[in-house]
């Protein structure tokens, strides 16, 4: 008989989905224009179109990000030592 598995990163799907809460992040405007000019620096240090440099990241104190760098940090946590996932949205248009 296989040992049920327990922890934070198991999850059943109907359960996870009332949850919303601790998976959802909306961003606001400001943090999607951080995430852009970001996105923008990595595509620029690219030599080759077809290939991102991504050793970029490894020296993320290069961008400036004063307003997502705290929620980045519950992104990494969520990731390792929460339930293994986590989605972002923009802000609402309603």
């Amino acid at each position: 008989m296989a040992k049920i598995q327990t922890g934070p990163s198991i999850w059943y799907g109907p359960d996870i989905e009332k949850r919303e809460s601790e998976w959802l992040f909306t961003l606001t405007t400001e943090e999607l224009g951080e995430l852009k000019v970001a996105a923008d620096i990595l595509v620029d240090s690219s030599k080759d179109e077809n290939v991102l440099n991504l050793d970029l990241l490894d020296h993320m104190e290069k961008f400036k990000l004063p307003t997502i760098r705290e929620k980045a940090k519950k992104f990494v946590e969520q990731l390792h030592n929460g339930l293994g996932f986590f989605c972002m949205e923009g802000p609402s248009c309603g």
